[in-house]
């Protein structure tokens, strides 16, 4: 099938530019797939099979798996008719010796790798797991995939780990020195259509051409270096795209600056801020600038778990139920930045929901600018919207998959600095 592929023209699935196979051409692999299933399905113990398909946990034995060990005969009946008859990686190009452990230039030990391919000069990694395995369980699957690549015991980029029913690419980003999951299948629906025949919802089975489409495109030895080429453009994009999405409304928000015909708003930050008096234009600025870094460092903290995922607006939802005669910054925000992220030894006179939040040992909760502790923002409303800004963004360290929110790394905060620089 790899000399069809050869000036195809792209198409965009899920957003990101995949090759869109022919009908012909997904059909001829869904065929293999049903071959595939009917041998399995005559070696393997029905009713676990059955258990797998459905996501259950199960623990398989010899007499399961016709009398092979678990892993073995995943890796023959299973793993290895799609790396050999659908994926299309060459049985006679595997590289590595038949060995047990591995160790990178610090003497670290690892478990060698169950296939190794090379494509244009590229080597690809694979893990092979017991076929309904987790493969996000410890020191396997996933998990050993990510050492391989984190610490260069093989000197590869790329590795998949597989069950045989789910497969996940990773890949070593050179830039971040950190590996990302660059896509995850899981194939159940093709089998669960061969195992039910009838019984599986249309819906799904409307979905499987695009599954075999996505399946082949980001793991056969013809296209999965294009495919991480294309990931990795795309995921820079994005990143770029949605940064300057959000530094755009992160400058509406605090200065009421607009991009478009150099419009502005009083609906900002520094048009709501009571500051001491005889405090310069400067100080202001950096005051409201300083507010919106430590907002976005609390999201970052949510992430890490260091706090409670929805913070802030819990924050905002007790203000409103207590009726507090005082400001939201007055009753709230100063007493979190101040006594409470900035103080080893708590106040007791703090709200409930300030209980269980650690110290923080660094810069950004002290005082930063002149007679800062004596600010206020006099309007409870521009708040609010900034907080519901910022629920609209997922403040990650790390890339998730399925993530329906548009997602804003630590490198924001050198991005905003970078580019307020000329508005102090």
């Amino acid at each position: 099938m790899k000399e069809r592929w050869d000036n195809k023209l792209t198409n965009k699935l899920d957003n990101e530019k995949i090759i869109k196979m022919s009908d012909s051409q997904i059909e001829e692999i869904n065929k293999k797939f049903n071959e595939i299933y009917r041998e399995l399905s005559k070696k393997i113990n029905k009713k676990k099979f059955k258990k797998i398909l459905n996501k259950e946990k199960i623990h398989l034995t010899n007499n399961d798996t016709n009398k092979q060990k678990p892993e073995v005969f995943t890796q023959q009946f299973l793993i290895e008719k799609i790396l050999y008859s659908i994926l299309e990686y060459n049985q006679d190009e595997l590289t590595r010796e038949n060995i047990e452990e591995i160790q990178n230039a610090e003497g670290q030990r690892f478990k060698a790798p169950d296939y190794e391919f090379i494509i244009n000069d590229e080597k690809i990694l694979f893990e092979a797991e017991t076929i309904g395995s987790d493969l996000n369980k410890p020191k396997s699957g996933i998990n050993q995939v990510q050492d391989w690549l984190n610490y260069k015991s093989i000197n590869s980029n790329i590795g998949v780990a597989t069950n045989g029913l789910e497969w996940v690419l990773l890949y070593f980003d050179e830039i971040d020195k950190k590996v990302k999951t660059v896509q995850s299948i899981d194939l159940r629906p093709i089998f669960n259509l061969f195992f039910y025949k009838t019984s599986i919802d249309s819906e799904t089975e409307k979905n499987i051409p695009i599954l075999i489409n996505k399946f082949y495109w980001y793991f056969s030895s013809a296209t999965i270096l294009n495919a991480i080429k294309e990931h990795i453009q795309f995921k820079l994009k994005k990143k770029e795209t949605i940064t300057k999405e959000f530094y755009d409304i992160f400058i509406e928000k605090i200065f009421g600056e607009k991009n478009t015909q150099n419009e502005s708003t009083q609906s900002s930050l520094i048009n709501n801020i009571v500051a001491p008096e005889n405090t310069t234009e400067l100080d202001k600025k950096k005051f409201v600038i300083i507010l919106m870094n430590r907002l976005i460092f609390i999201k970052f903290l949510e992430d890490k778990n260091i706090i409670k995922k929805g913070f802030l607006k819990n924050i905002l939802r007790d203000f409103k139920n207590s009726q507090i005669p005082d400001t939201l910054y007055n009753a709230y925000f100063k007493k979190l930045f101040y006594d409470v992220f900035n103080k080893k030894i708590k106040n007791e006179n703090l709200p409930d929901i300030y209980i269980k939040i650690p110290y923080l040992n660094g810069g950004l909760f002290r005082e930063n600018v002149n007679r800062e502790i004596e600010y206020n923002i006099e309007n409870n409303e521009i708040l609010e919207e900034i907080i519901n800004f910022l629920e609209e963004y997922d403040f990650t360290v790390s890339e998730k998959e399925n993530n329906n929110k548009k997602e804003i790394n630590p490198d924001i905060l050198g991005y905003i600095y970078e580019n307020t620089v000329n508005k102090l």
